[in-house]
């Protein structure tokens, strides 16, 4: 019983040892970087929400405040292939009150989104402005975007590599060895950091000022394996 106990335990610590090696001989790091490009459209989300007593007169409401909406972007020379319909909502909102423990009439809400591009910045004041003036009361932020995105984005890609690989050469002569060859190279999905106005500061009239976009950072992200020599 004695030796097969002193043979398992011989086992066990030949098979940590290994395992020990095995990890001795990879180096996982990730590497980051970001490229700013100079935004040159903006998108915003922007549409109305109606109120009222039957689902009818809710829906014809909604529909004619939203071809009032479109109308506007029309005129603003935004084109159709940059009208977007985003979320559309239609339910039945109870009346009761709870924090006034009162009742109230049940009510049919529609709510209706559209994801607008706009392609002359000039111009993204002067379309927020007529869209709240065509009935549009809700608008989820503003957010600025660059055309040239996906190619800052392999740009950014190539940093990371470099970022990831300066990483583990430094963390391999800490251990005096060497970098190998490139076992795994994984790509972490990437982001857009951009400006967004908030909706209160919008439908307050504040978009009337002027807007200055900026650049738009463009980020990736890689988790980079290496074999030490």
């Amino acid at each position: 019983m004695k030796k097969f106990i002193s043979l398992f335990l011989a086992l066990l610590l030949t098979a940590t040892a290994a395992v020990s090696l095995a990890d001795e001989t990879v180096i996982t790091v990730q590497g980051s970087a970001q490229v700013l490009v100079t935004s040159d459209i903006a998108v915003l989300s922007i549409g109305a929400t109606t109120k009222a007593d039957t689902a009818e007169l809710a829906l014809n409401q909604n529909e004619a405040t939203m071809n009032s909406i479109l109308k506007a972007l029309e005129e603003q020379g935004i084109d159709e292939k940059d009208i977007v319909t985003s979320n559309y909502h239609f339910y039945l909102e109870e009346g009761y009150d709870t924090s006034l423990d009162i009742g109230k009439k049940d009510q049919y809400v529609v709510s209706n989104m559209l994801e607008v591009t706009v392609r002359d910045l000039n111009k993204v004041g002067r379309i927020i402005s007529v869209a709240t003036l065509a009935g549009a009361n809700q608008m989820y932020g503003l957010r600025f975007a660059s055309t040239q995105s996906e190619e800052a984005y392999y740009k950014a890609l190539k940093l990371a590599f470099e970022n990831a690989q300066k990483k583990a050469e430094t963390l391999a002569q800490v251990q005096g060895k060497t970098l190998g060859k490139i076992i795994v190279v994984e790509e972490n999905p990437g982001y857009y950091d951009g400006f967004y106005m908030s909706n209160d500061r919008v439908l307050a009239g504040e978009s009337s000022a002027v807007i200055v976009s900026g650049d738009t950072p463009i980020s990736a992200t890689l988790r980079v394996e290496f074999e030490l020599e």
